[in-house]
């Protein structure tokens, strides 16, 4: 567009010397004439010089009075209704006014300066051919009345004056430009449902003028059909108010031109070109429910200092454009706030020069294709819940030679496109910022980072970017670096992440940041360069198919400080490919992908080495670390099934640790160094045979120890935490045996199987609340503590050495060692179950006063009590014991054996102040006041042996007439 020239009207410049003589001197009387028309034609200035009987169209006939300077003409009736001004050019009119009773007349001829109002007063249509030129401020009033218009069909010219348009007054200005502010000021209103039509129009057009122009109302509307310039050398407001419309061709803001659409139903049409800056800075606002439609446009097309700004602000607000330029080639700034709407074609946001965009507090924007630093510099911002880009295709951000495009999508803020390019073409710098909770990207299809150019990623505080695909480093001479960092962070790629295509790719991910793509290469051609660094508690890649390194270029793949990389496919580690393993989590399924290819590295220098696969892993088939696998500190194999230690194989834990599902122990060696543990909170299944020499710790149901095919040994016995155990130990029918410093802890439960022996070096503890239990014959090798319960469906368990404890026996119990109930005095309860002392056995029961189970002990509900072994009494706790006392101490339904005083033992009491007589009937012990002879426990003991001979004969013959 070229710039608009302000020139004067050539009539005007003819006129003006008319003003300068006529108006400017002295005036004549003015007068008021009042149209009748009598005469004879319809001129103005008829007159039929018949002094006698004098004839004029005005109504006091008097031919002296015709239309002058300054006189206020009034056209009624119904006669002569096209009056013709037939008079001088320039004639100076101070106001015309069609009256009530005027039929529509039409008013033609010469040209007139208006120095005062316009009024139809009447109910018809008054139109008015004339030109005229504004001499004066003044108001064109259509009128009031139903039917009733104002037609003006030539505006000839307004210049510094103020024009109103009230009440359904239309005017044209007919073929000649409309000027507004030549020198001065001057204003315009369209209102009351009033029309303006041009053909052009320039709003402050002369140096130094200001004008403003105001179209107002409903109904309110300017037609203009050719170019329209807002400031071009003066200062210039365009305001399109309360359902206003505005409608024009082609247009133009600057010279800190302002134009305001507001108002629900305002509305500014322009079919071409709009241009907001083209001659120094101009300034848009759509409001409130305003609407501006147009074809091409740009903000900030002059080379101004200042930028140009659109505001596009409040629900229903809108603009509709076919393309839209921003920084084109000078400065410009579009914002789209709280509930605003952008339509456009193409969008480009620093075309040439710098652009700006901010869609904020609700704003959206809508476009076919979009490109932000294009040749120049565009800046994208995007926040605020309900904000929103929409593009229809592709979004560029950095996109030809010398182009720098940044967007930062904040909190809320979302972005959608097709395909995303971040540095396009070659020497292009791209940067988009994804941050901050809500914030987010989708690329429906392919995510470029560092295409051709210089593109940069990051996606931080909880933002999100999606793609179908992603690419970092794509063609030779790319480079790409994408970071993804901070709790609730993610970049999903639902199909294939190239990372180093034929350029350079860097990805990130730091500080909670998570990745997940459905497969991945790092590395993929020749010339091409691929790195990846997952760094920090939390941060995540997530991979579910094939990860493939050093593919044709270089691959390298870091993973630090609690960074967890999952490959849920194959791992692939080919002849470029480098996997540093230094304090993360490398998940793999099969413990082959480990391997790497000749040429690959595998490094694994801390961190965990995750197994997921059904096979789990098996040492003695292929070592993860020939010739054999060793863990040393910082180092931990985790294996979610089985891990199998095969015969032949080692397993060298040197201050590493270990994590199975099952730990299978099968003729294999696993050697605990350095401080290396086994933690059973971290192992479902230990099974198998062997010996584990190293501390055996945590576990809870959830967790089992089971002995299978052989003998297992396991604890340290250096340690006092040598075996300290809380979850299910089952030894079945083979041999295990517990190494601890002190006594072995067992677990919630403990159990063995037929010929199952459960041996210890120093004792073994079972806990409260914790159980034992036994299904065939089996026996407990060294001192037991029972604290919890001891019960059995089948078979006899056998304690070999000695046991206390306060907790209670069921099934068959057999003691070959010292038996002490309790930690001090207690009630033992045996459920039914049948007990049996050996020979060589002793039971300690102690008395320390007359209440059962607080003072003394107890054995109850026993079903047979066999005993064969040695009754130690011992009487303490300051406790003396007076004549006639009775101390119940077992409770039994029968008895075998034999509780003579040669098998009892007494302390802290003479023994011959007791009366052991009635212990082998109904377990009761009492204090004789005079001590019976020896030759009385002869009797007695005979005796005895008759009465339980008896008893047997009596069972035996019950039981052969229950079998009958």
């Amino acid at each position: 567009m070229s710039r608009p020239c302000f020139k004067a009207h050539p009539l005007a410049l003819a006129l003006a010397g008319i003003l300068a003589n006529s108006l400017l001197t002295s005036p004549v009387l003015a007068s008021e004439l009042v149209w009748d028309g009598s005469g004879d034609s319809d001129s103005w200035f008829f007159s039929n010089n018949d002094f006698l009987h004098p004839n004029t169209n005005w109504l006091n006939n008097d031919p002296l009075l015709l239309p002058k300077h300054y006189d206020n003409l009034v056209f009624k009736g119904h006669t002569r209704l096209t009056p013709l001004n037939d008079g001088p050019e320039g004639l100076a009119i101070k106001g015309m006014t069609f009256a009530a009773d005027a039929r529509a007349f039409t008013l033609n001829g010469n040209l007139i300066f208006s120095i005062g109002n316009i009024v139809n007063a009447s109910r018809n249509l008054q139109t008015i051919n004339m030109p005229i030129i504004i001499g004066t401020d003044q108001i064109w009033d259509g009128g009031n009345i139903p039917g009733g218009f104002l037609q003006v069909n030539q505006l000839a010219g307004l210049r510094d004056h103020s024009l109103t348009l009230l009440r359904y007054a239309r005017v044209s200005a007919g073929d000649n430009p409309l000027m507004l502010g030549e020198t001065g000021q001057a204003q315009l209103l369209v209102k009351g449902r009033s029309t303006l039509d041009s053909v052009s129009a320039v709003i402050g057009a002369g140096q130094g003028s200001t004008a403003e122009m105001t179209v107002q109302g409903s109904g309110s509307k300017w037609t203009n059909s050719g170019n329209l310039n807002v400031g071009t050398h003066g200062k210039a407001i365009l305001n399109i108010l309360d359902s206003g419309s505005v409608i024009s061709k082609t247009a133009s803001l600057g010279n800190g031109a302002q134009v305001a659409i507001d108002g629900l139903g305002s509305s500014w049409t322009n079919s071409n070109d709009l241009h907001i800056g083209y001659l120094g800075e101009g300034t848009l606002s759509v409001t409130n429910g305003g609407v501006l439609n147009s074809g091409k446009s740009t903000i900030g097309g002059g080379n101004s200092m200042h930028p140009s700004l659109v505001t596009i602000d409040g629900a229903g607000s809108r603009w509709t454009n076919q393309s839209l330029f921003i920084g084109s080639p000078g400065q410009g700034s579009l914002k789209i706030a709280n509930g605003g709407m952008v339509v456009s074609g193409q969008s480009v946001i620093g075309d040439q020069g710098a652009g700006e965009l901010n869609i904020v507090k609700g704003g959206s924007m809508e476009s076919q294709s979009t490109i932000i630093g294009n040749q120049g510099k565009g800046e994208v911002l995007i926040e605020d819940s309900g904000s929103s880009m929409l593009i229809i295709g592709n979004l560029s951000v950095g996109y030809e030679r010398g182009g720098r495009g940044e967007l930062l999508v904040g909190p809320g803020g979302t972005v959608s496109n097709q395909f995303g390019y971040v540095g396009a073409k070659s020497q292009s710098i791209g940067r988009v910022n994804v941050q901050g909770l809500g914030a987010q990207w989708l690329n429906k299809s392919e995510l470029l980072v560092g295409d051709q150019g210089d593109g940069i990623l990051v996606v931080d505080s909880g933002g999100s970017v999606k793609s179908d695909r992603g690419t970092i480093g794509n063609a030779s001479g790319g480079v790409g670096v994408a970071s993804i960092k901070g709790q609730g962070s993610t970049w999903t790629v639902r199909d294939r992440l190239m990372v180093g295509n034929q350029g350079t790719g860097t990805l990130n991910v730091e500080n909670g940041g998570k990745v997940e793509s459905a497969s991945a290469v790092i590395g993929n051609a020749i010339g091409g360069l691929g790195k990846v660094m997952v760094n920090g508690d939390g941060s995540q890649w997530r991979n579910q198919g094939d990860l493939l390194i050093g593919r044709g270029g270089k691959g390298l793949l870091n993973i630090e400080n609690q960074g967890l990389v999952s490959v849920g496919g194959r791992l692939r580690i080919l002849s470029t490919g480098v996997v540093n393993l230094n304090g993360g989590t490398l998940e793999v399924v099969n413990q082959d992908d480990v391997r790497p290819g000749p040429g690959g590295q595998f490094n694994w220098l801390a961190g965990t080495l995750s197994v997921t696969g059904a096979d789990g892993v098996t040492l003695g088939r292929s070592e993860i670390s020939s010739p054999f696998t060793t863990l040393t500190s910082g180092k931990t194999l985790a294996v979610t099934n089985s891990l199998n230690v095969n015969s032949g194989s080692l397993l060298w834990l040197n201050g590493g640790s270990l994590k199975a599902g099952t730990l299978a122990v099968n003729g294999g060696l696993i050697v605990f160094h350095n401080g290396s543990h086994l933690d059973m909170n971290d192992i479902g299944t230990l099974s198998g045979y062997g010996t584990l020499t190293t501390t055996v710790s945590g576990g809870t149901a959830a967790n089992t120890i089971r002995a299978n095919s052989g003998k297992l040994v396991l604890g340290n016995v250096n340690s006092n935490q040598g075996f300290e155990f809380g979850g299910k130990l089952d030894v079945g029918s083979n041999q295990v045996t517990l190494l601890d410093k002190d006594k072995a802890q067992l677990g919630v439960s403990t159990s063995l199987g037929k010929g199952g022996e459960l041996g210890s070096i120093n004792g073994i503890d079972l806990g409260d609340g914790d159980t034992l239990s036994y299904t065939g014959s089996a026996s407990i090798l060294g001192d037991f503590t029972n604290n919890g319960l001891v019960t059995g469906s089948r078979g006899t368990l056998t304690f070999l050495n000695d046991v206390n404890g306060a907790g209670g026996f069921g099934g068959n119990v057999v003691f070959r060692g010292g038996y002490n109930p309790g930690n001090s005095p207690a009630a033992i309860d045996f459920h039914g179950g049948s007990l049996r002392f050996g020979a060589s056995s002793v039971l300690t029961m102690e008395i320390f006063g007359n209440q059962p189970g607080s003072q003394y002990d107890q054995l109850l509900n026993i079903g047979h009590f066999d005993f064969n072994g040695t009754l130690s009494l011992v009487f303490g706790g300051n406790f003396t014991p007076v004549a006639g006392d009775v101390f119940k101490l077992f409770d039994f339904a029968d008895f075998s054996g034999s509780l003579n005083p040669d098998r009892i033992s007494v302390a802290g009491i003479d023994r011959k102040l007791l009366d052991f007589s009635n212990l082998a009937t109904n377990g009761s012990l009492r204090v004789a006041a005079v001590p019976l002879p020896t030759t009385a426990w002869l009797f007695l003991g005979g005796l005895l042996g008759i009465l339980a001979k008896s008893r047997r004969h009596t069972l035996h013959r019950a039981a052969s007439v229950k079998g009958e």
